[in-house]
């Protein structure tokens, strides 16, 4: 990859420092998902208050949802800046420094999202072009690249855009690489399509940019297909098409790519989303009852439960998002085509409201802030709205309405700004385009806050013992400082079990006996259940297996 930039390496270094200082400590912390064994069956995934929007969807599980904040109006930091002519810009990624990343017309581009400067540009190899980048733990921005009749390259960036290293699948042409995933030790996870467009594979690169796998997998629902979310554990779930046209969902061992199951819940389906209780969630269109948002089972596959949508729906690429608290909110067709809802539904399975949504325009590209405002790309305009009530916080329209739009996904930033991007014609029947990007202003009073907890600063969850347990196991976690807790245990279809604690406790160590009884008194069948430990933004999600009772 080619890099420029207009300005020397001290004056960009000098750049990097102000964007960190002038921003919010915040935006200095790396606020990742963490995922971390412990006792062999337990993981655990931490959120942080205002934590980076690193990758698509904001993590790994795809929920679309940061705890922070963001714009309650459609005030600018500036004027839109252009980002050059091309096609549609990716969704954009923020680095711990607070530097966005996004690519456009095949170039990945830094910019300062506090004054729209560009700070560098990298140019892609052989005219390829570049997925969407994916932000490391450590500042590393991982893209791919591909083009036709070459082969397919993905590439690790330091945070001054030189490169760190580059792995490339030749002599295997691949005409398409997917966005990528990234966990928390470094391992790189997507989808890449063979020349002649004959097949897909899921495949895993390691922290260095090794080859470790290479799975044969369905066609991506989406030829711009989302990278793969990851279970508490890390395991890989994706959707795609098979031969036979049959949408499938499927689940794939992080370390091996061994397909551990494989299903097929009927419609077209988006990509999916790990629900805070584990459940994997996917949206499907088609004829109710087969369509609307289903939750499956993370460890088997199996349908849990679903919520149908009212009307025949159309389009795949419209994943459900996370609401703060877990409830889970989809946008479809309500009892007539064009008549559309906002479908709110618990982790557990019920239809808790539904209400007008406030459009009749596009509705797939929405994220959702720490207050639970849902932000989405709509009929040429970025619209913030209540899922509760559907009414419109604001609307910010970023070109005439004689122009042409199309959109990339929003992120919201580490202090509450919302940076937003398109490609824009001046007629949608205009052979020329360009790519803008600007940055909508964070809410008053939020901008000097100082540094969010980290994620192991509001609520560490240490380990379950034992694990598998023939009976009672005691739940281990601690507390850097008081705070409100609640620790509860859900089965293996999201339904909560038994509340093993909730109130104020002191900072320190601190243990909870889970006798393996449900609320009400009954001994618990043996299987696979979620330890769930919250404390304000933060939670803590990790399993635990109860033995037979021939093993006990």
């Amino acid at each position: 990859m080619k890099r420029t930039t207009d300005r020397s390496h001290d004056d960009r270094k000098a750049r990097a420092h102000h964007v960190a200082s002038a921003r919010t400590p915040a935006v200095r912390a790396v606020a990742s998902a963490l995922v971390l064994g412990l006792g062999g069956c337990l993981a655990s995934v931490a959120h942080a208050g205002a934590d980076p929007w690193s990758t698509v969807r904001h993590d790994n599980q795809r929920t679309a949802r940061s705890y922070t904040v963001a714009s309650q109006a459609d005030a600018l930091l500036y004027e839109p800046r252009s980002a050059g002519s091309g096609s549609v810009p990716s969704a954009a990624a923020q680095g711990p420094d607070g530097t966005v990343y996004f690519s456009n017309g095949g170039q990945l581009r830094a910019v300062d999202p506090s004054t729209g400067a560009a700070l560098w540009t990298v140019a892609a190899a052989g005219g390829r072009g570049i997925s969407a980048p994916v932000v490391g733990a450590d500042g590393a921005i991982y893209v791919s690249q591909s083009g036709a009749n070459l082969p397919a390259l993905v590439t690790a960036l330091n945070e001054d855009g030189t490169e760190r290293w580059a792995y490339s699948t030749a002599p295997e042409i691949a005409a398409y690489v997917s966005d990528l995933a990234v966990d928390g030790a470094g391992r790189v996870f997507g989808r890449y399509l063979e020349t002649q467009f004959t097949q897909w594979h899921a495949f895993a690169l390691d922290g260095l940019g090794g080859f470790l796998w290479k799975t044969t997998v369905p066609y991506a629902s989406e030829f711009d297909p989302t990278p793969p979310a990851l279970l508490p554990g890390g395991d890989l779930v994706l959707s795609g098409v098979d031969a036979d046209w049959n949408d499938r969902l499927m689940r794939l061992d992080a370390d091996t790519g061994t397909i551990e199951w494989s299903v097929v819940p009927g419609g077209s389906l988006s990509g999916p989303v790990v629900a805070d209780n584990g459940l994997v969630l996917v949206h499907a269109s088609g004829v109710p009852p087969a369509n609307g948002v289903g939750a499956f089972d993370p460890d088997t596959g199996s349908l849990v439960w679903r919520v149908s949508y009212f009307y025949t729906e159309y389009g795949e690429d419209n994943p459900p998002v996370l609401l703060p608290g877990g409830d889970i909110v989809a946008v479809a067709n309500g009892d007539a085509q064009g008549n559309r809802l906002i479908y709110r539904i618990s982790p557990e399975g019920a239809l808790l409201d539904t209400v007008a949504y406030p459009s009749t325009g596009y509705y797939t590209k929405k994220i959702v802030g720490g207050d639970g405002t849902v932000y989405v790309w709509t009929s040429m305009r970025l619209m913030a709205f209540s899922p509760l009530s559907g009414t419109v916080t604001f609307e910010y329209w970023p070109a005439p309405s004689s122009s042409c739009l199309r959109n990339a996904l929003p992120a919201i930033l580490s202090d509450g700004s919302i940076f937003a991007s398109w490609q824009r014609k001046q007629t949608c029947n205009s052979p020329s385009s360009f790519g803008e990007y600007v940055t909508l202003a964070p809410p008053e009073g939020t901008s000097s806050v100082g540094a969010p907890a980290s994620p192991r600063s509001a609520a560490w969850l240490r380990g379950v013992t034992p694990n598998p347990a023939p009976g009672a196991v005691t739940v281990r976690f601690e507390l850097p400082r008081p705070a409100t807790m609640s620790l509860r245990v859900f089965d293996a279809r999201g339904a909560l079990v038994r509340v093993l604690g909730s109130g104020d406790l002191a900072a320190g160590l601190h243990s909870h006996a889970w006798d393996g009884l449900d609320d009400r008194g009954v001994r618990c069948a043996a299987g696979t259940y979620l330890v769930s430990l919250s404390s304000g933004a933060v939670r803590e999600h990790g399993k635990v297996t109860l033995l037979d009772a021939a093993n006990r």
